[in-house]
């Protein structure tokens, strides 16, 4: 998945989330800092179907701040974190509010966490956590996330800057097509019917 051809940045993610997932046998997040300096929740497999729905629901609605949460901390900081066992309700505990209730539902007893890096800059995290009793992390499993994460910010970076170079071709296509309007348009009227279609193509909404 990390040297997939297809750039398509959503379904990038949601392979390197299912490829994770297999080579660590656990469930797994990966956040991206976005624009707005919070971590949002671009991808997540869970081995149980209900739960990764949910999971990617609360993603969509509840980013977080650096330092909040352990992946918080974690995209603050650059250092990777192990907790090779614990408590459900106290790894709850530690988690960032919004995410509480889930993981009383469904619980973890252990989690890794990495940084993803892109040209030396931390892009965002990846998440890994045990969903069955008795399940811990080692050493070992954490280098092997953090050799994974190596591996999956540079493709990851590459799917959001070629999403980046598609969205401005659009833009530049739609900005064409309004000059060629207002270059044969002989009434004000119609640069105004050529503005608001090019506005609504780039908003992707109708009147």
């Amino acid at each position: 998945a990390f040297v997939e051809t297809d750039l398509d940045l959503a379904s990038r993610l949601r392979a390197v989330v299912r490829e994770l997932g297999a080579a660590l046998s656990s469930c797994v997040g990966i956040a991206l800092l976005q624009a707005d300096g919070l971590l949002h929740t671009s991808a997540a497999y869970h081995p149980v179907p209900e739960a990764e729905r949910l999971l990617a629901k609360l993603g969509e609605a509840v980013p977080l701040r650096r330092g909040e949460g352990v992946s918080g901390l974690v995209a603050e900081t650059g250092q990777s974190v192990l907790i090779p066992s614990i408590e459900p309700r106290e790894l709850a505990a530690r988690a960032a509010a919004a995410y509480r209730e889930f993981l009383v539902r469904y619980p973890s007893y252990a989690m890794i966490c990495a940084p993803l890096r892109a040209r030396d800059q931390i892009i965002g995290v990846v998440t890994a956590t045990r969903t069955r009793p008795g399940e811990t992390y080692t050493e070992n499993d954490l280098h092997l996330l953090e050799q994974l994460a190596e591996r999956a910010g540079g493709a990851i970076e590459n799917g959001r800057l070629y999403q980046e170079m598609v969205e401005a071709r659009s833009r530049a296509e739609q900005l064409y097509r309004f000059a060629q309007a207002v270059v044969v348009a002989d009434r004000v009227e119609w640069i105004y019917e050529a503005a608001l279609t090019s506005i609504e193509a780039a908003l992707g909404t109708e009147r």
